[in-house]
């Protein structure tokens, strides 16, 4: 966490001071800061998957690399919850537009 930290915070200083990447692309910074109920919600499942699974996403799409049974059956049902999530949301989204 160190090492990449000691590459990311001065490459996101020079970013946000040039507000454009080495690439050229411009940056888009996230300007909502509020703490809402579907971010508590969010954290608390990742949490929750995490415990329950032993793994956290990216390492675990690492970890398929190995050929391990648990890993694949973590990262089947993390898909499975992300599509499941993006069609609830759309419903939802429906009932409140």
């Amino acid at each position: 966490m160190g090492g990449a930290l000691l590459f990311t915070v001065p490459a996101f200083m020079i970013a946000k001071k040039h507000g454009r990447t080495l690439l050229n692309i411009d940056i888009a910074m996230p300007t909502k800061n509020d703490i809402d109920a579907p971010l508590l919600g969010g954290a608390a499942m990742f949490g929750i998957g995490w415990g329950l699974g032993g793994l956290c996403s990216g390492p675990a799409i690492s970890a398929l690399s190995f050929g391990l049974e648990k890993p694949f059956i973590f990262v089947a049902t993390m898909t499975v919850g992300m599509f499941s999530f993006g069609l609830f949301s759309k419903k939802v989204d429906g009932l409140n537009g």
